[in-house]
């Protein structure tokens, strides 16, 4: 896509290939994003997440991070959102670089409708990973 990007003038780029080109170039507000996550997470189970952090203090951080994320895309299919979105903002806490948790969050912001999230979510893992395929094509995907 790069050689395809250098042939081309920007008169002739599309839209959303310009959009994406400024969006992997940006400096991306990691911060606001888990803001708006944390307004998903029904009040009822935050105090909760203490018991829960211990329980798996004494556990490796990829293996908390990586059951974390399994619990949240377990619940997401069975269409409790918020319970995802707690899941992935413990898995963000245990490890701020999860490109899964990332990628899972847009998941949960693009069935939302909140484009503007989601495409934030989908963005910062292929930053620090441009191979990380999932994202690539649920960002295509909402494009469409």
């Amino acid at each position: 896509m790069s050689e395809f990007l250098e042939k081309q003038t920007p008169d002739h780029q599309s839209k959303a290939t310009c959009k994406l080109q400024f969006l992997l170039e940006s400096k991306l507000d990691k911060q606001s994003l888990i803001a708006a996550l944390k307004s998903l997470v029904p009040a009822e189970f935050e105090g909760k997440i203490d018991l829960l952090k211990n329980a798996l203090a004494d556990r490796p951080v990829e293996k908390v991070s990586q059951f974390y994320c399994e619990s949240g895309a377990s619940d997401y299919r069975f269409g409790n959102k918020g319970m995802a979105a707690l899941y992935f903002l413990l898995a963000l806490e245990v490890n701020p670089n999860s490109f899964e948790a990332l990628h899972n969050i847009g998941v949960i912001f693009n069935d939302l409708g909140n484009n503007a999230h989601a495409e934030v979510a989908y963005v910062l893992p292929i930053q620090s990973n441009p191979k990380y395929l999932a994202s690539w094509l649920d960002l295509g995907k909402m494009y469409l």
